[in-house]
């Protein structure tokens, strides 16, 4: 569900493209895909990072129980616990 701040924010980021040259919409375009693939850039740099870091701790689990060390289990807070 949108707030009515966040339907006015969006309403303020939508821009009249036919009020705009030929130009301006196509330096629109070009800046907006730059954007998108910056994010794609970042996400798949993210993946990569987690699956390293998910296969250290796979690796690091394996290692602790062959030298029979125990392991804590660690409760996650809810929000409920954090108010």
């Amino acid at each position: 569900m949108t707030s009515s701040t966040d339907q006015n924010n969006n309403s303020e980021d939508l821009v009249d493209l036919s009020k705009m040259s030929n130009e301006e919409v196509g330096k629109l375009y070009i800046d907006g895909l730059t954007i998108y693939e910056d994010q794609i850039e970042m996400m798949d740099f993210i993946r990569k990072k987690s699956t390293i870091v998910r296969n250290s701790l796979h690796d690091l689990e394996i290692e602790l129980k062959k030298r029979n060390i125990k392991i804590k289990p660690v409760e996650e807070k809810t929000e409920e616990s954090n108010e």
